[in-house]
């Protein structure tokens, strides 16, 4: 094979592996991780639903969802690990790093607003503001994930914007429900369409 002609398939091939890379979806997601994320929400619902006596205590729910958002996000990270293990990949590989770029903004809006609002009487808008935030970044980083992923984000999306309506009472059974029930259901739809 001539070398010119040899070069030019070298060309194509390559820009053919970096059109490939660009659209491969995020397969690191683990529906194992979402329904260990989902049990946790449940867990961090039930504990902080022990603790409401009147509005004043909806901050020291709010704390131990910020706690319990550490732990489900590193089962989230730890799932993932594993899973791109058992799949030969990295778990930092372009369509990741893409998801993750697309979910940190909104989830980085979301604790400056909870910061800003924490001290004043719309604390009560700290649930919704979460669900949307969070709902928002999934939805956006979706787009590099599974389909499941996508319509995850769209279900946050709507749950933040009806918290807006309830009783500051309901927020921590919501937040439960919400966040775990809908862990629990697409981290099951991911772990039977797309394994781990």
């Amino acid at each position: 094979m001539p070398v010119e002609l040899q070069r030019e398939a070298q060309g194509n091939l390559r820009y053919i592996r970096q059109a490939m890379e660009r659209a491969e979806q995020v397969s690191a997601v683990s529906g194992l991780g979402g329904i260990g994320m989902g049990g946790t929400a449940i867990a961090g619902a039930i504990y902080a639903a022990t603790l409401w006596h009147n509005e004043d205590d909806l901050r020291r729910q709010l704390l131990i969802w910020l706690v319990t958002a550490i732990f489900a996000i590193t089962i989230g990270l730890v799932a993932a690990y594993f899973k791109s293990r058992s799949l030969e990949r990295t778990l930092i590989n372009d369509p990741a790093r893409r998801f993750a770029l697309c979910l940190a903004p909104n989830l980085l809006a979301g604790a400056l607003l909870t910061g800003v609002l924490w001290n004043t009487q719309e604390h009560v808008l700290i649930p919704t503001i979460w669900m949307l935030s969070y709902g928002c970044g999934v939805l956006s980083a979706g787009t590099y994930a599974v389909r499941p992923v996508v319509l995850m984000g769209g279900c946050f999306v709507v749950a933040g914007v009806l918290a807006v309506v309830l009783e500051p009472g309901s927020l921590n059974l919501y937040l439960g429900a919400v966040f775990g029930g809908l862990h629990i259901i697409f981290g099951w739809w991911v772990f039977r369409s797309y394994g781990g």
